[in-house]
């Protein structure tokens, strides 16, 4: 079975396999408009479209909050990884629908030292590098996440589930189906 390495923040350590979470699972106060559509609405959605359940990274940008930044004339700024993150999985179930989702996937490298790259560029040094092993994975440049302008969001997209790399390309590996903890490396 390949083997990849994978960055936590959190201890894994005690964890032997990466669970998917159900909507059963998923206890969170969702934003609801009143006479528009309630929490189980919103629940529903993305139990329709992951009925196998979401992964953490699915956690963090289906259901976590949008932070907001305001500079000194107090306008407010949100993060574009969450728009990001929509328009590639978008894409995705357009295009390239038997390409794993991002929401569904754990993200992992195919070297240690790509794993400490990223751990260094994207996590601020922070967090372990664990050794994990599956059978199923799609791999792809991270370095194609980017937005600039909702064209050029999908046509950095389309060539990201394409497997095409820039120039300088980190891949990552979306490993999907049982992933295995084999243990920290770090």
């Amino acid at each position: 079975m390949p083997e990849f390495y994978t960055v936590s923040r959190d201890d894994i350590s005690n964890i032997k396999q990466f669970k998917l979470s159900k909507k059963e699972d998923i206890n969170i106060d969702l934003i609801e408009v009143v006479d528009i559509f309630s929490q189980s609405d919103a629940l529903a959605v993305i139990d329709n479209l992951y009925p196998h359940g979401i992964s953490r990274h699915g956690m963090q940008y289906l259901y976590g909050s949008i932070d907001h930044v305001y500079d000194q004339y107090h306008h407010s700024y949100v993060s574009n990884y969450h728009a990001i993150e929509i328009i590639f999985e978008l894409i995705r179930l357009l295009k390239f629908p038997s390409n794993p989702s991002r929401f569904t996937s754990t993200y992992a490298w195919e070297t240690f030292e790509d794993a400490i790259r990223f751990k260094l560029e994207n996590c601020n040094g922070c967090g372990d590098i664990y050794k994990v092993s599956c059978e199923n994975y799609f791999k792809a440049d991270m370095n194609l996440l980017l937005l600039g302008s909702i064209p050029g969001a999908m046509i950095f997209a389309e060539k990201y589930w394409k497997g095409e790399s820039t120039k300088n390309p980190l891949w990552e590996c979306l490993l999907y189906g049982p992933v295995n903890i084999l243990g920290k490396v770090n």
